[in-house]
């Protein structure tokens, strides 16, 4: 295994503002922040640690050897036994590499439930990961769904097109992990099928998709995905109650959200575009000066010299 590969392909997440992706299950809200561990010789470990997030870990190649401390159980991990390793939050533990060289596929997931049946959900994975003693067995589709996170994480492939491949594919990762508790509570697909029925509940969690994920690239095809309506559906519901499109919706609050970046931050103009999905710098510097008439840099500078950035206020032609 390559370490400069790994390497590049962690940093090809990162730049396209990967590190906590934002989506929705039936009761339940999900950011993940996906990385590969290499490590080729030991001796290797981690000491004692804990996190406020659930942890999920493939052993792709070489041995670890895990602690639990609050429960006193130690377990080993390896490729080829079809388990996963997922640790809830707030355990302490620890871990060491037995055998190299080591690769570990590790989701970082925080989970929020939304209402009680995602509370159920929630603290059935809980008891579900230690009762097996750290250890499940891997969902269907999870290693299918890690290995194509592994061929498409690369620096040649736009954010504004990884992004979209990633979001999928966490979800088939967090979705089969909780789909290990089914069959869910009967109360869920009861819930679920009263929200179907309402276009502007509908409508009102389009919009609260679209506002968690204003940092990372939102495409048809991801709402589809996720909502189970076609585009055109989702499109005219969207319309219906809130007056434009799904795409000049997202235009414009990511726009609004460039602006405060840009006099609130020293982020780089180019790292601002690729975060709110222009695909490249050229398009965010005709797209903002059409807007404003304005490069971004000169936005930025008139930001500047009005006063203090944290109370800047934009009074520009064409807001």
């Amino acid at each position: 295994m390559d370490l400069s590969l790994i390497r590049q392909k962690n940093t090809a997440l990162e730049s396209a503002g990967l590190q906590w992706l934002g989506f929705r299950l039936p009761g339940l809200r999900i950011e993940v922040y996906f990385f590969y561990k290499f490590v080729e010789s030991g001796p290797y470990s981690i000491g004692n640690h804990g996190h406020n997030h659930w942890e999920v870990t493939r052993v792709v190649s070489g041995t670890a050897e895990y602690e639990v401390q609050d429960n006193e159980d130690r377990v080993v991990a390896a490729p080829d036994e079809g388990r996963i390793l997922i640790i809830p939050p707030h355990l302490t533990h620890r871990w060491e590499m037995q055998e190299g060289p080591l690769v570990l596929n590790s989701w970082q997931i925080r989970i929020f439930a939304e209402d009680d049946v995602g509370e159920s959900l929630l603290g059935k994975l809980k008891q579900r990961a230690m009762e097996n003693k750290f250890l499940l067995s891997l969902p269907a589709g999870y290693a299918q769904a890690e290995d194509l996170v592994w061929g498409i994480s690369s620096e040649k492939i736009p954010a504004g097109v990884l992004g979209p491949m990633i979001s999928g594919l966490a979800r088939v990762v967090v979705g089969g992990l909780v789909g290990t508790l089914k069959p869910w509570p009967q109360e869920l697909s009861e819930r679920e099928n009263q929200n179907a029925s309402s276009s502007e509940n509908l409508a009102n969690r389009l919009k609260e998709h679209l506002e968690t994920n204003l940092h990372h690239p939102i495409t048809l095809v991801d709402l589809e995905s996720h909502f189970h309506y076609s585009s055109r559906h989702l499109n005219r519901i969207f319309h219906q109650n809130f007056h434009a499109s799904i795409g000049q919706y997202l235009r414009d609050r990511r726009f609004e959200l460039a602006t405060r970046w840009l006099v609130t931050t020293n982020r780089s103009i180019k790292d601002i575009a690729l975060s709110l999905g222009f695909g490249n710098i050229s398009h965010f510097c005709r797209y903002f000066r059409k807007r404003k008439n304005l490069s971004p840099t000169e936005y930025r500078e008139l930001g500047y010299r009005r006063g203090d950035k944290d109370t800047f206020v934009d009074t520009a032609k064409g807001s």
